[in-house]
């Protein structure tokens, strides 16, 4: 018992880490939060959230061990993640281009569909994802241990993934931060632009 305890403190630390980590979730989360508002940056959360639960159980059925060995698998999983990101940069530009009024009623009424779909694929096209629970995987005993372990596991890591996702969304969409992104509205988004292309052009380059 101990010592699955054990496994299941070390599974949930390193999974802590790897999502406050900076990356596409957090840029993500950061982006729609601002620019649409808590409750699109909410879902979008959500939908990463959930995108982190599918990872999760695949990796405990043992899929994705499968996906790291099987080259091919991991590298359509980078193109549709480097396409995506990309398409997310371009998304950004153009955002940059136009008033933050006008965006918000074009999208009115979209978001519970938009906003968690996108968050949802932004995680399962993220080859580092099923990468990072490969990691997780091997710190734990999952593959001897009772079935309880890896639920526990499963809805640990999502119950903490829901939890820092929803912590994002409402700190990204305070007041504070809502001022400040008002004032530099274009610039922000010309930097996420970069930051989203480059994550992108990054995992289309590793798929050489």
């Amino acid at each position: 018992m101990v010592e699955y305890i054990n496994a299941l403190l070390l599974t949930y630390t390193a999974f802590i880490f790897a999502v406050l980590s900076p990356g596409p979730n957090v840029f993500g989360v950061l982006n729609i939060s601002l620019e649409k508002g808590k409750a699109a940056g909410l879902l979008f959360g959500l939908g990463i959230a959930f995108g982190s639960l599918t990872w999760a159980t695949l990796s405990v059925l043992g899929l994705t061990q499968i996906i790291a060995k099987y080259a091919e698998l991991l590298f359509l999983i980078k193109v549709f993640g480097g396409c995506y990101l990309i398409y997310l940069a371009i998304k950004s530009y153009k955002s940059a281009k136009t008033e933050a009024s006008d965006r918000t009623s074009k999208t009115h009424g979209l978001i519970p569909k938009r906003y968690f779909t996108g968050g949802y694929a932004l995680m399962m096209t993220n080859p580092k994802a099923a990468l990072a629970w490969v990691a997780i995987v091997s710190l734990s005993t999952f593959n001897n241990a009772p079935a309880w372990v890896s639920i526990a596991a499963i809805v640990g890591t999502f119950t903490l993934s829901v939890i820092i996702h929803v912590a994002y969304a409402s700190i990204f969409s305070s007041r504070s931060f809502v001022r400040f992104y008002r004032k530099s509205r274009s610039k922000i988004l010309k930097i996420f632009s970069v930051v989203y292309g480059g994550l992108g052009l990054k995992l289309l380059s590793s798929t050489n």
